[in-house]
């Protein structure tokens, strides 16, 4: 014979098994890019680029060219790794003009209201990144909710899209990124 399954009593209950209902949920490109340009509301933006590739150097560019304060975690040597260098070069120099900073060897650890905490993949030092308001991962292309579920009890508002919802594919991601630069 089966058992009932217990119903949540206490609030965190509800509010963990809410919040696991409401992100079974699946978005369109559209809808995703809609999500991510609601989200990003905060000045001083984190985005933790585990690919060394353009997407964290494109986030991180337009994140920029808005007035935003921007630092680029990346777990390579430098930004733009896996990209042809003359490609990669030219899109450093912009990133620089345009004031943003890289953290290189740095993989994210965790978050809480305005800290964003790495670890040195080296070395295995923490490195801590106060003044944070929002953090943006470009993580590849696998699904990634443990970020979600670590912030789920902060009870802050969450905004999820791309690679945490669903894997993409290359053209998936050029076409939610010219969607994203018409909506600008």
């Amino acid at each position: 014979m089966r058992q009932k399954s217990m119903t949540p009593t206490s609030p965190s209950e509800r509010l963990v098994k809410n919040i696991r209902r409401v992100t079974r949920k699946h978005y369109s490109a559209e809808e995703k890019i809609r999500i991510v340009l609601d989200g990003l509301r905060g000045e001083r933006v984190l985005v933790a680029d585990w690919r060394c590739d353009w997407v964290g150097m494109g986030l991180a560019e337009k994140l920029a060219r808005e007035g935003r304060h921007v630092r680029l975690a990346i777990t390579g040597t430098h930004v733009g790794q896996n990209l042809q260098q003359y490609l990669r070069d030219h899109w450093a120099g912009k990133l620089h003009k345009l004031g943003a900073e890289g953290i290189p060897y740095a993989r994210l650890f965790g978050v809480d209201t305005d800290t964003a905490y790495m670890a040195h993949i080296v070395s295995g030092d923490a490195i801590i990144v106060s003044e944070v308001e929002t953090v943006v991962l470009a993580l590849g292309h696998w699904p990634n909710t443990s970020l979600e579920e670590e912030l789920a009890p902060l009870r802050v508002p969450l905004h999820l899209a791309g690679g945490c919802l669903a894997p993409r594919s290359a053209e998936e991601a050029v076409y939610q990124g010219m969607m994203a630069g018409l909506a600008v």
